[in-house]
């Protein structure tokens, strides 16, 4: 298949409230939608936004590559790509030295692309058996006060499954919010949290000891040394898992972590979908569920994201894709998350309608 033209636009989306991402307060968020069309004018899109404080390429880094990366892979003709994805089609990037990010949106388009041309939807082409639906978990973020507000929103809305986030207010405050919460979703609602590496491990010991009772799915990255969190998970009773450790320390070691409950998978991150997807082969095979997150992209990352989750055909496992219900405006005309936490994925033009160009700026090449 022949590349006619890629196109790149820029947006800017304000937060509801100031975000701190490792010490980084982010009011905005910026990324790229990239538009690819074949020679029979079909279109496919992915999205890059490298998210500060936890990507290492910074964001005008990504817009030069992008620009780069679309003159030259114009007009060429990109391998075919059968599921599942082997590393062709990450070594016909190679070339380019693509930053993860952007390697992941432009992997997104062309898959998508691809997916479009034989009619069918992306997640459909990754693998047939997916289902047409995932459910992804609400987010709540900020004190006992707007956690409550939050959590009675997401009640309404009959999530099945919310993330927490903890660790960034004293101990006490911390139990008292995951208690809250709990109280107000009932014990039918999946509940995970998320510390970002917030602790020592007395105090997360006596945090885990405190909410033990609070059924928990998950606590994601709970204590500063992660060498200790299987000691932890056992003592506690709390179910861990892995994010930003593995990619710290190697996959290579994944192994090491039998008892672990799941690993954060987040595509930008990571650098595609070829490298999420031979990552989740790994976790499965050492007993840890791999579960598709987002870095706060716009409403067309998280439909691409959506469908890679699909992929996985994990039905019963929600995701987090929830992250475009922190912005006071999406790119998309219609939020993509429905009531119950559902993306549909079953559509094989999902997004031609859904753009709201008025917030995009197309970038000259």
């Amino acid at each position: 298949m022949k590349i006619s033209s890629i196109q790149l636009y820029r947006y800017r989306l304000s937060f509801r409230k100031p975000m701190v991402f490792r010490k980084n307060l982010l009011t905005a968020r910026e990324g790229l939608v990239i538009k690819v069309l074949n020679e029979d004018g079909v279109r496919g899109y992915g999205e890059a936004a490298p998210l500060p404080g936890f990507s290492e390429e910074r964001w005008e880094d990504v817009v030069e590559e992008a620009m780069r990366a679309a003159r030259s892979l114009t007009g060429c003709t990109f391998p075919e790509v059968t599921p599942p994805l082997s590393d062709r089609f990450e070594r016909w990037l190679y070339a380019q030295n693509l930053s993860p990010s952007l390697n992941c949106g432009l992997q997104t388009a062309f898959l998508d692309l691809h997916a479009r041309s034989l009619e069918k939807p992306l997640a459909r082409y990754l693998n047939p058996t997916s289902p047409q639906e995932v459910f992804v978990n609400g987010l709540i973020e900020g004190n006992v006060e707007e956690a409550v507000e939050q959590a009675t929103e997401l009640s309404r809305r009959r999530m099945t499954s919310v993330k927490l986030k903890v660790g960034k207010a004293c101990l006490e405050e911390d139990i008292q919010m995951v208690r809250e919460v709990r109280r107000i979703l009932g014990d039918a609602v999946g509940l995970r949290l998320d510390a970002n590496r917030a602790w020592d491990y007395e105090e997360g010991r006596r945090f885990g000891k405190a909410v033990a009772d609070c059924k928990i799915d998950y606590i994601e990255e709970p204590l500063k040394d992660p060498t200790r969190l299987v000691a932890y998970a056992a003592e506690t009773g709390l179910p861990c898992a892995l994010d930003e450790t593995v990619r710290e320390r190697g996959w290579e070691y994944l192994e090491r972590w039998r008892g672990i409950r799941s690993v954060i998978l987040k595509p930008t991150l990571l650098g595609g979908f070829e490298i999420t997807l031979w990552l989740a082969r790994r976790a499965w095979n050492v007993g840890i569920l791999p579960v598709i997150t987002s870095t706060f992209e716009s409403g067309v990352g998280l439909y691409g994201l959506a469908h890679l989750a699909a992929a996985l055909n994990q039905p019963e496992v929600p995701v987090g894709l929830d992250t475009a219900s922190m912005f006071t405006q999406d790119v998309l005309h219609l939020p993509l998350v429905k009531d119950r936490g559902i993306i549909r994925v079953d559509e094989v033009n999902g997004l031609e309608d859904l753009i709201n160009w008025n917030l995009l700026q197309e970038i000259s090449l």
